[in-house]
This record gives structure tokens, sequence and C-alpha cells, in this order.
């Protein structure tokens, strides 16, 4: 039963090992094609003067996360979840929020505005419900379970980023709110 034990043991380790190199080599991107950033923020800032920048698609994120200022709708102050960042820090969301692409409706944690500047859009999200993601130098294509195109967006040949189009806004009837109750 002790051999048990510590043969898994390595595993959890190297799951650790794992995701800690994920979380650095996603820190260290970011570092590299962005502005100086503040020590708590998450996602590349948004220069002035310039469009909304869209959301970037991310492969090693559990779910998703957005700044409170790209909502188009409230969001639902439980559950909170605290993220750990990279330099170690911790952020904690302000709440989730409901958001879809083309009919796919999927959670977002909500964070504030001073701990996040850009929407990161985590691609299980998709691939949970069965979509399939398709990344060239082109641009992302996510393919529904049935084989129909769900949304392509291009990729700039001068970008390492991956992003995706702002989410649809949810028709007003589809807002979750916590002070109306039932």
């Amino acid at each position: 039963m002790c051999r048990t034990a510590s043969a898994s043991f390595p595993n959890t380790l190297d799951d650790i090992r794992s995701s800690l190199n994920q979380a650095i080599a996603r820190f260290n991107l970011i570092k590299r094609h962005q502005m100086p950033t503040p020590t708590s923020c998450i996602a590349t800032p948004h220069r002035p003067n310039t469009p909304t920048t869209p959301p970037i698609l991310d492969c090693g994120a559990q779910s998703t996360s957005m700044p409170l200022s790209t909502l188009h709708n409230s969001h639902n102050p439980f559950p909170k979840v605290t993220a750990v960042l990279p330099n170690g820090s911790t952020i904690t969301s302000l709440g989730t929020t409901p958001y879809h692409y083309n009919g796919l409706t999927m959670t977002a944690n909500v964070y504030a505005d001073k701990d996040m500047h850009r929407p990161l859009v985590a691609a299980n999200d998709f691939t949970r419900s069965g979509h399939q993601i398709t990344l060239t130098q082109t641009g992302v294509t996510i393919t529904k379970p049935d084989g129909s195109t769900l949304l392509h967006h291009p990729k700039p040949q001068s970008s390492s980023l991956w992003t995706l189009p702002p989410p649809d806004k949810i028709p007003p009837h589809h807002i979750i709110r916590s002070d109306k109750k039932a």
C-alpha cells in the first residue's frame, strides 16, 4: 500500500511542475509582447486611443476571466475565486457572468479592472463541450461537435497570440442577478 502511494506521488509533483511551467511560459509570453504592466495584471493592458482589444484564447487557463469594464450585463457576486498569478500574488474575482459565442453559453470569472485589463477566454470552455480548436499561422477556428464552424478569427502574422472576437451580447432575459428572489 505504501508502495502504491509513493508510486503516485511523482505524478502529483509532475502535474504541479507542469502547471507551474505552463503558467511561467504564459507569463513570459505576455511579458515579451506588451508594454510594462502592473504586477497584479493577468492580461495585457489596453493601449489608449486604440480599438477595443480582443480577448486572448488561453490554452492554459482552467476558466475564462474578464475585466468588469468589458461586460455588457451585470454579474453574479458568487462564487468568488482566488487566482494565483505567476509572480505569486493573488487576485479575487468579483463573481461570475455568462458569456456566449454563437449560442454556446459559458461562465466567466469577473475581475476588477485594476486587476485585469483584457479578457482571457479558456480553451477548456470550448473543448469541455466537445468543440475542437485549430490554431494556424493565420488564425483560430473553433469547430462544433457536428463539424460545423462555431467561429473563425484571424491572427496577424506579427502576433504570437491567438485572439477571439468579443463574446456576443447576452439578451436582457439571460442576465444573472443575485439581488432578485424568485
